[in-house]
């Protein structure tokens, strides 16, 4: 047998059984779904906007207080923005190793 062919037969037998090897902890967060509301003007339609980012990353990190009203004066210096997007790489490189490490061998 080659060693290619070893090598395919090695990773396909990890594929059946595993590793031992647990994927990363991923949480899914889910927001409670709201029913369509018409806006009567950009302004409304912005604040709600604001009010729905600001809960949505509060629910992400903890220590965060935004709201609908503080929400553009705390994303203004770019810091939490640049703070998820350093996790969201942070998670996605831990995503990639495990299916790396665990399907492809």
């Amino acid at each position: 047998m080659t060693e290619y062919k070893q090598k395919m037969e090695d990773c396909d037998s990890q594929m059946m059984t595993g590793n031992g090897v647990e994927p990363p902890d991923f949480e899914v967060t889910l927001l409670e779904p709201r029913p369509f509301r018409p806006f009567k003007s950009s302004e409304e339609y912005l604040y709600a906007m604001k009010e729905d980012l600001a809960e949505w990353l509060n629910g992400l990190y903890e220590g965060l207080d935004l709201d609908a009203d503080n929400f553009l004066e705390e994303m203004e210096t770019g810091v939490i923005l640049c703070q998820h997007a350093n996790n969201v790489v942070r998670k996605a490189r831990e995503y990639y190793r495990y299916v790396l490490f665990n399907f492809f061998c």
